[in-house]
């Protein structure tokens, strides 16, 4: 099973199928293969399906990553219905190294999305069994539209011991799954949104029928699961990324909470624009009767005069212009509300399941294969758009379910329209927001300049969800909320104001740099701030109107490694690096303060006498002094016998001493750390010494550890 042979499992009702993706195909004597001027294509000869790969690079492709859809057509005289199809990839791995080989996979749920997790072979028991060629996988998958509301369609495997990680990142429109197996000496990932077993999605191909396959981004590169982040960022860029996207201020989050009207609109206008917002959206509730009211009259997209009074709402959006900025609206362009009038239309006007409209309660979904619901929506677009609107944030507040492979059909039908709006309105920004991240598979951010990462609404919750989400949407595309005076939710519900955390200098400065490390959403009542709470946060606003263009061009890094929201005792740091220079941008949160989104840390104690770890790893990566230092030294009291030492270091190389035994010699890694993992310590005293040389001098550093059974 090489990927050079055959990059595609393929299952055909009819036909024996295996239990897993990587026997879901055709025996390999049925299926003949060849190479035509467009590339590789195979031949299902009992069917007459062909299959071919398709290609998608351009002069800007980037090495190590191939972008690719598959296709198949029935050049057969009879239908033919596939039970699964997936696109796979494949390396040769070690059968006895199941723990040196590691599964990489993001889980995401709403307010806690892109978080990390990682599992060795062993964990999943990807291990030898048998002398025959058994397959045995892990999966993770999604279903309906929702396209990453359990986990981010993207897997990597990295193999420890060769050095290589293979990945796969997937485009799907609707169900997916990614399968991780063995076979053979062959480790293998898999992506389908055809697969009968377990999504209950099949596809009846008819004569000179055609399928093509959502987009896959995949590869192989020396190097762990930050390599292929590279690649990856890189790859993306190549297909038009890379612009540095506005200020935005949006008056939802923790803000006006869809309560928007002249009164409260007027002075967070002027507000913004005093910072230095370039983008003023007005959110959710513009369209209300009245202040607060629920009434879901969604899909009408009539503004409210009861709010802004008969030309009031306009009148707005000309306040916006004046201040400079570009006026921006909010839309759920894909749904309808049980009281509007869209909401009167026959039923082709609906996406519909088992003869019921499909929705969530009082909100149902228009079907966008329907030419007439793409011409009212594009018509409501237009007249916003005549109106001044230049920037759109896209809501999308529900799913449809898994409705099989009709909900493919229905998803990729908006999401032609999207493309179709984007080619009338090349000047309207369009930002992707599904309940914050739950529809931000790259497929979606293809056709959308800015991608939401997330509705959480609690600062200090957010570093490990902006972390995660830069390791797939390219910084430049990555939303990140800022709340400098937040109020939350509840003070509408529980009739009192509510702080998300404190206002003052340090949660300003914590919540504008979650902002600054992606594109800066800025919210809250900053209407309401001081007159040196609205100097930090314009601080902030020129801060990262500077550095914006830096992290357009680099890729991030993770040197404390990806840090999960409930995590609370490590700190979350995001360094970027620019190919080609020794500069780089950092952002550090430490989150285990004595409270909630308020950083008492620092790089020394407050009473300003023992420089922290931080300290040094600073000074280890942009000091030119040469120096040497072991971190947790003051964890002197240990209840394990085995430990990892880290050491922070500009030397060359340094050899690590326990008790006076030399247990080894190592160099830094590109960050200026060396690990020596599961040492053993003695019980009682054990002395840890570091020695190195700078010409020379000898430098070394100490301390003492304790282990008690």
């Amino acid at each position: 099973m090489k990927e050079k042979e055959r990059p595609f499992y393929l299952g055909i009702e009819g036909f024996e199928a295996g239990h897993s993706a990587a026997e879901s195909l055709t025996n390999s004597a049925q299926t003949s293969a060849c190479t035509t001027s467009d590339g590789r294509e195979w031949r299902h000869e009992k069917t007459g399906l062909v299959i071919s790969v398709i290609n998608d690079h351009d002069t800007h492709s980037v090495e190590n990553v191939q972008s690719d859809r598959l296709q198949i057509k029935n050049k057969g005289k009879k239908p033919v219905t596939i039970s699964h199809f997936s696109r796979q990839v494949s390396m040769e791995i070690f059968r006895d190294c199941p723990r040196e080989t590691v599964i990489h996979y993001f889980s995401s749920c709403w307010q806690s999305e892109f978080q990390y997790h990682s599992r060795s072979f062993e964990e999943v028991e990807l291990v030898p069994v048998s002398v025959h060629p058994i397959v045995k996988s892990f999966s993770i998958e999604s279903w309906g539209s929702y396209t990453t509301c359990r986990y981010i369609p993207f897997i990597a495997i990295e193999n420890k011991r060769s050095g290589e990680t293979l990945f796969l990142s997937f485009e799907p429109t609707s169900n997916w799954r990614i399968e991780v197996g063995v076979r053979g000496n062959c480790a293998y990932i898999s992506a389908a949104e055809i697969d009968g077993r377990y999504l209950g999605t099949v596809k009846e191909l008819s004569e000179n029928e055609t399928y093509d396959t959502p987009r896959v981004l995949s590869g192989k590169v020396r190097g762990g699961l930050e390599e292929a982040i590279k690649v990856l960022t890189a790859e993306k860029r190549a297909k038009g990324g890379g612009v540095p996207y506005p200020v935005v201020f949006n008056d939802y989050m923790n803000c006006l909470w869809a309560r928007p009207c002249s009164e409260k609109t007027y002075p967070l206008i002027e507000a913004a624009a005093s910072v230095g917002a370039e983008v003023f959206c007005i959110d959710d509730g513009w369209q209300y009767e009245a202040e607060g009211s629920r009434t879901n009259k969604l899909g009408d997209w009539n503004y409210s005069k009861t709010l802004f009074g008969e030309q009031g709402f306009f009148k707005v959006i000309e306040k916006i212009r004046e201040k400079g900025m570009i006026p921006g609206l909010w839309l759920e362009m894909e749904v309808a509300g049980e009281n509007s009038e869209i909401y009167q239309k026959d039923d082709s006007w609906f996406l519909k399941r088992n003869g019921v409209r499909v929705g969530g309660g009082a909100r149902v979904f228009l079907d966008f294969r329907n030419p007439e619901v793409c011409k009212y929506m594009k018509e409501k677009v237009r007249f916003y758009y005549r109106a001044g609107i230049r920037f759109i944030k896209n809501d999308y507040n529900d799913c449809i379910g898994n409705s099989g492979f009709e909900g493919v059909e229905y998803t990729r039908a908006v999401r032609k329209f999207y493309a179709e709006l984007r080619e009338e309105f090349p000047d309207l920004m369009l930002e992707n927001c599904g309940s914050g991240g739950m529809r931000a598979d790259y497929g979606m951010l293809r056709i959308f300049d800015i991608q939401s990462t997330s509705d959480q609404e609690i600062a200090s919750n957010y570093p490990s969800i902006a972390q995660g989400a830069l390791a797939h949407i390219p910084p430049e595309k990555a939303g990140m909320w800022a709340y400098p005076y937040p109020h939350l939710y509840d003070e509408f519900y529980g009739g009192k104001e509510i702080d998300a955390q404190k206002y003052d200098e340090e949660s300003i400065v914590y919540t504008m740099l979650v902002g600054m490390s992606g594109v800066l959403y800025l919210s809250g009542r900053i209407d309401k701030a001081t007159s040196f709470g609205k100097d930090l946060i314009m601080e902030g606003v020129e801060c990262y109107k500077c550095i914006r263009g830096i992290t357009a061009r680099s890729y991030p890094t993770f040197p404390n490694g990806f840090v999960r929201i409930w995590e609370k005792e490590k700190a979350v740091v995001i360094l970027y690096r620019e190919e080609g220079s020794a500069k780089g941008l950092l952002f550090v949160w430490r989150q285990e303060g004595e409270e909630d989104g308020y950083n008492d840390k620092g790089l020394i104690t407050q009473d300003r006498k023992v420089k922290k770890d931080a300290f040094y790893f600073y000074k280890a990566n942009w000091n030119p002094e040469p120096m040497v230092y072991i971190t947790s030294r003051r964890f002197v009291k240990r209840n394990n016998p085995q430990t990892d030492i880290k050491v922070f270091t500009n030397l060359k190389e340094v050899t690590l001493y326990i008790n006076g035994k030399k247990i080894g010699t190592m160099k830094p890694d590109e960050m200026h750390r060396v690990i020596w993992k599961d040492i053993k310590l003695d019980e009682g005293r054990n002395t840890v010494r570091v020695e190195g040389k700078n010409g020379k001098e000898n430098l070394s550093d100490s301390c003492e550890w304790y282990y008690i059974k």
